[in-house]
This record gives structure tokens, sequence and C-alpha cells, in this order.
């Protein structure tokens, strides 16, 4: 590791997918965001845009090198095979942070381990209500509703566990869409040193006024419901790192 490095900060848009990241990736690359790849003006709504394959890549090998830790046999091939996920993990984040300030991904376990690299990470944790979030999915993937449910819940629940441990805050995307919202931008700006106005500006450009559809998945699924109040208690504030997340940074 570059010691030049120790302390840089480092930006994670937080989203289990579908839940207006391109957008929301747009509006700070336009407002001077650093993805490390060239600004876009038109992308594909269907496959999105300002991601790098890196990331997905060591998220994969993060997750490998985890299941093989809990493994309750560890030989000398599986803490071989665990050492290798772990270096193929720090060797693809690395990569993209080496070039990239902001980068989005739905594993926020990955912010901890670009502290490890000796970053200083932060967390925005894009937030679109789950029955939004299911029927955008089922409609262009399939799938069932525990699969849709499990994976949903656990990138926004170590989402906020992220966040309040390095920092960070919830952009609900509701607010992003509506011309009315402007304290996500003041938060964005907080946290991130982006001109707010800029932010709002380029919405304002961008986003073309629309009509929401009212919820319509009949809901009682409490997990759901806790992440709802935890996302609530969360919206408008801004978390500073704990003091653990801070030391050897």
């Amino acid at each position: 590791m570059n010691k030049s490095q120790t302390g840089q900060k480092k930006h994670f848009i937080i989203t289990p997918g579908r839940a207006g990241s391109t957008l929301f990736c747009s509006i700070l690359a336009h407002g001077g965001a650093d993805f490390g790849m060239p600004l876009t003006e038109a992308w594909d709504r269907r496959a999105g845009a300002y991601e790098h394959i890196q990331v997905d890549q060591a998220s994969s090998h993060a997750k490998r090198a985890l299941e093989l830790k809990q493994n309750s046999k560890m030989s000398k091939w599986v803490m071989l095979k665990r050492k290798y996920h772990r270096r193929m993990t720090k060797l693809n984040l690395a990569t993209v942070l080496n070039k990239a300030d902001y980068c989005k991904n739905s594993d926020a376990d990955l912010v901890r381990w670009a502290r490890g690299l000796g970053y200083q990470p932060s967390v925005l944790l894009l937030y679109r209500s789950f029955d939004r979030y299911c029927v955008s999915n089922f409609l262009r993937s399939g799938g069932s509703y525990a699969r849709l449910m499990e994976h949903y819940a656990n990138s926004i629940e170590t989402g906020i566990l992220a966040m309040k441990t390095f920092g960070g805050c919830v952009i609900d995307f509701d607010q992003v869409l509506d011309p009315q919202q402007t304290q996500w931008a003041r938060n964005v700006a907080e946290l991130t040193g982006l001109d707010a106005d800029a932010l709002l500006n380029y919405r304002n450009d961008i986003v073309k006024p629309t009509s929401h559809e009212q919820n319509t998945l009949p809901l009682h699924d409490p997990r759901i419901q806790a992440i709802e109040q935890a996302i609530a208690a969360c919206v408008g504030r801004v978390f500073p790192p704990t003091a653990q997340a801070k030391r050897g940074v």
C-alpha cells in the first residue's frame, strides 16, 4: 500500500439494485464526483452505468473468503484458498479505488475492506421502498419473493451497519426525484464536499415530472417493516464515523 493513500476519502453508494442508483450516480458525477470513468449523458436503464466490474469481482471473492472462514475444517488447502480469495478481494478493490473516489455496489462489506486498505470510507445508502424494488426486479429478472426479500434486506441492513460505523447518510430516492426536496443534496455535500447547488441544478435538469404509483404489495413482513423504521430514523441525518472506525486510518 502506498503510504500517500492512507486516510484518503472514498465514498460508497450502497444499493440493493433497481433503486435509481444510475440516475443518482449521474447526478453525483455531473456535480464533480470522480467515478474513474467518463461522464455519460445517456445509459441503458435496464443495465445501468457507473459500475466497475472489479468491484463485483471483489465482492464475489470476499464472500467466498468468508464462507471458507466459517468452514469448521480449516485444512491447509482451505486456508490457502481463503488466502487467495482475500488477496483477490484486495487486488480488485484497490484497482478501482486507485482511480476512483466513488463506487457503487450492493455489498456494504466492501466498505470494511476499503478501510483495511488504508482508506477513509463513507456510505451513501440509497434507499427505495421494498415494494417498488421488488416489482422492478421481478419484471426485469424474475425470481422468488423470498430471494428478492433476502437480498434487499441484507443489502439495506448491512448498509445501515456500515453507514453507522464508517459514517454516511441515507438517500431516499423518492426525495431525489422530488423537486421540492433539497436536504438530501445538503447531506451529500456535507459528507463528500460536492457542491449542493450543482447537484440540485443537474437533478432539476435531468429529472422529469412523473407520478408515483401507490404501494401495490400487501406487505406484512416484520423484517421489511423494521427496515422501514430504521431508515425513517436515519433520513435527513449525516452520521460521523465511530471512534473505532477512525483508529489506524
